[in-house]
């Protein structure tokens, strides 16, 4: 067994491992805020969102293995063509391999990827403020705040977002 996580690009065939990660309402919109359908998501509904944003030529959907199984995914996007900067979404780990330091590992790579693959100036990425892990998770990569917020109307309650980031320096 070995401690490496490889990233590898996305497809199909790991939807559903992916969805497995996620049993409940609450955490499918911690990581997906409903930009991907609603829950409980289908397979086929994920695939078809997932398709629809890549047709954008912005968008790129990864997962990250670890001993040849996925144990993690995110998608890098741009958010506008005429800016080089990158958001990292969808951002999932497997319940399993959460708190052993795998998603900090994954995000790491994220970055790097947005870096030295896509030439960004710059990363970002948006987190709910009550998600304490996954907010300590971003700030141990070097990620700050950069005084973004923003408020999402989800499940019929007011989730507050603050957005994070890391220039290409």
């Amino acid at each position: 067994m070995n401690d490496e996580l490889i990233i590898k690009p996305f497809n199909s065939s790991y939807i559903e491992k992916i969805l497995s990660w996620t049993t409940d309402i609450e955490s499918f919109y911690r990581w997906s805020a409903g930009v991907l359908g609603d829950y409980p998501i289908t397979v086929e509904a994920f695939n078809k969102r997932i398709k629809e944003l890549k047709s954008s030529k912005l968008f790129y959907p990864y997962v990250v293995k670890l001993d040849n199984e996925v144990v993690g995914f995110f998608t890098l996007r741009y958010r506008v063509e005429s800016v080089n900067d990158l958001t990292i979404g969808f951002v999932i780990l497997d319940p399993n391999k959460r708190g052993l330091g795998y998603g900090e590992k994954m995000l790491k790579l994220a970055i790097n990827l947005a870096f030295n693959k896509y030439k960004s100036d710059s990363v970002n990425l948006r987190v709910f403020k009550d998600n304490t892990a996954a907010y300590k998770c971003y700030k141990k990569v070097g990620l700050k705040e950069n005084g973004v917020t923003d408020v999402y109307n989800i499940l019929d309650h007011k989730w507050d977002v603050v957005e994070l980031e890391k220039d290409n320096k």
